[in-house]
């Protein structure tokens, strides 16, 4: 599948940059790149190629016309391990730096945050062996009934953000979540942070209503101020249906 952005043959002649997009994911369930996030010289002509290999590595290549490399970004979406606490810690305290992330103003200890999140599915991207991003999700209630309905937590580290891995890493996060029995996602979004309320609607999840003032702020330049929570729901079309 091939997409082509732009008009010309690009400066000084030279043939079209080229983006290969390599998952183990269908391009329908992976939801596809987004190239607002590509950063190239020259933007006027970019071919972007998709396909799909049998490998669980996700690479990104930008090739300029003489077929040198611009560009290379290898990520792999992979289950959380204990030892990736402090990368994930740290991609956290970006999240509640920005004040559009979370209402917790610290994060936590581990044992604090193991305790409140289900074993699986807790995924990373790594990116050259670092974690780039983190997703888990947490119970909503303790009753029987609800156990098939979990919260999700999803935090792309600054520097690799704009480059489609918050995309890939929710998509795998709503295949594994399905796998493990999850028929219902949820997520609370700060109304400002539309480029995440704008990822959920591209996985499937659809606006609830808005919460008006649910929480207030206890830290940074927000400090003091109610805010509203967008609230937003998946549900599964192939996990409770029977």
């Amino acid at each position: 599948m091939v997409y082509e952005i732009g008009e010309g043959s690009g400066k000084g002649g030279s043939k079209p940059k080229i983006l290969t997009w390599q998952t183990d994911l269908p391009y329908k369930e992976s939801g596809g790149f987004n190239p607002r996030g590509i950063t190239l010289e020259d933007k006027k002509n970019i071919t972007l190629e998709l396909g799909e290999t049998a490998s669980s590595e996700f690479s990104i290549e930008c090739i300029s016309g003489n077929r040198q490399k611009e560009k290379h970004m290898d990520y792999r979406v992979e289950p959380m391990k204990r030892e990736d606490w402090e990368q994930v810690r740290a991609i956290y305290e970006e999240g509640i730096a920005s004040e559009n992330a979370t209402f917790e103003p610290l994060v936590p200890d581990w044992e604090t945050w193991d305790s409140a999140h289900v074993p699986e599915p807790r995924l990373v991207v790594r990116v050259n062996g670092q974690v780039a991003a983190w997703a888990a999700l947490s119970r909503v209630s303790a009753r029987k009934v609800y156990a098939g309905i979990a919260e999700v937590s999803i935090y792309v580290g600054e520097r690799f953000r704009g480059k489609g891995i918050g995309d890939a890493l929710l998509g795998a996060l709503v295949e594994a979540s399905e796998k493990a029995g999850f028929w219902t996602l949820q997520g609370g979004i700060f109304p400002e942070n539309e480029i995440s309320i704008e990822l959920h609607k591209k996985h499937g999840f659809r606006v609830l209503g808005i919460r008006e003032k649910v929480g207030k702020m206890a830290y940074g330049e927000l400090k003091g101020k109610w805010r509203d929570v967008v609230l937003m729901e998946r549900r599964s079309k192939v996990t409770g249906v029977d």
